[in-house]
């Protein structure tokens, strides 16, 4: 599997499996949330997102990723890359497995000049 470089070093931050992503100090992690017990008639889980910009001393506010009735439990994965619509800029990629939908999920947001918003999913 190809990784995604960061974009301030051209090092790899990502690879298959992966939750956690850090560059330049930053760390970003990404987790579902889900209640087990309403599992068996569907669940609705959250994504969510956990980041430090002062490498993992604090974290900022928790940002919700998108909401994914049909998570799968393999977990979400995250990048960080480059972004083509802000030259020299980053960008924070998550990708999730959906079962309800039968497909892989994808949003992403900008990370500079500051965390921004996730787009909707899409596949």
């Amino acid at each position: 599997m190809p990784e995604i470089a960061d974009a301030s070093t051209g090092g790899p931050t990502w690879g298959a499996g992966k939750n956690v992503a850090a560059s330049d100090g930053e760390v970003y992690v990404v987790y579902p949330v889900h209640d087990r017990y309403a599992c068996e008639s569907g669940c609705d889980v959250q994504i969510w997102l956990a980041y430090s910009l002062d490498g993992g001393l604090t974290f900022e506010r928790n940002v919700l990723v998108a909401r994914s009735p049909g998570f799968n439990s393999d977990g979400a994965q995250l990048a960080i890359g480059p972004d083509p619509a802000n030259p020299g800029g980053r960008r924070l990629h998550v990708v999730w497995g959906d079962e309800a939908a039968s497909a892989i999920l994808y949003a992403y947001a900008p990370l500079d000049p500051a965390l921004g918003a996730f787009t909707a999913p899409a596949v």
